[in-house]
């Protein structure tokens, strides 16, 4: 039984068996979620894409938000907030885990709020393509009774 094992700059490629065929791939990518619903339910429509592209998926997103201790920060108030976001497209279910502050900003009908901090993914909690992925980035969102959210960050597949 031959194998072989193909790295460029350090990214483990492909895994060839006896037949040559590849059994298993994997690459560093980027990846930004657009993620906007409804502020009350936290229901939304989501979109992946990978390395700037079009659409990779899409899908229904739940977040899954929990408010914690507010804190004066150079005078400024900061409500902290931690949770989960659940995406599920065509492809699977793809799921991770976010800490950061939400701002209160004056305005808008139902007050204005920006929100911004970090994100990972969770192990085993994705299924289908997304099941071995990791990786973890940075998010923003604005809301006003809904919510819009970007997730960028770098993902290993």
């Amino acid at each position: 039984m031959l194998a072989a094992t193909v790295v460029t700059g350090g990214a483990h490629i492909a895994t060839t068996g006896t037949a040559g065929t590849i059994a298993s791939a994997t690459s560093k990518v980027h990846i930004a979620i657009k993620d906007q619903g409804n502020g009350q339910t936290f229901k939304g429509k989501m979109s992946i894409q990978l390395n700037y592209t079009g659409a990779f998926d899409s899908g229904a997103s739940r977040v899954q938000p929990n408010e914690l201790g507010v804190t004066i920060r150079g005078g400024q108030s900061q409500q902290a907030v931690a949770g989960y976001d659940t995406f599920t497209g065509r492809k699977g279910k793809l799921e991770l885990t976010f800490t950061g502050v939400d701002l209160t900003v004056p305005g808008g009908k139902n007050g204005l709020h920006a929100e911004y901090g970090t994100w990972h993914l969770l192990a085993g909690a994705s299924t289908g393509v997304y099941k071995r992925w990791t990786g973890s980035g940075r998010w923003a969102a604005v809301t006003d009774g809904t919510y819009s959210i970007e997730w960028d960050g770098s993902v290993t597949r």
